[in-house]
Order: C-alpha cells, then structure tokens, then sequence
C-alpha cells in the first residue's frame, strides 16, 4: 500500500491513498523520520507489514 503524506498533525501523520481515503498513524507506531513532510510517501508491504519512507513516489515492477 502506498500512502501519500497530507499533513502532520501532532503525533499523527495524516496520509492519504490512491482512492482518496485518508488514514491516522501515529508518528511513534510508525517509527518516521524526523525530516518527514506533507508531500512524502509511505510504503506499506502488504506481506510483511514493513514500512519504509520516501520523499518521491515508489514505483513497483
């Protein structure tokens, strides 16, 4: 899953998905990186659950 950072609020990252449905995660829970901005992206593995940051959209093959 990929989500698109909309703002941060707080502890909580606001995110947002190709769908438009927008999600909470709390900064903490989600272990992000203190420079994390609206405009990031956050992956989330469907297998593993890892998540991982990245400050340009990921593209998958």
């Amino acid at each position: 899953m990929i989500l698109k950072v909309d703002m941060i609020d707080g502890k909580y990252v606001i995110c947002m998905d190709k769908e438009k449905k927008m999600f909470a995660l709390e900064k903490k829970e989600i272990k992000a990186p203190a420079g994390l901005k609206k405009g990031w992206y956050v992956v989330i593995d469907d297998n593993s659950g890892e998540i991982s940051f990245s400050e340009h959209k990921p593209s998958f093959k």
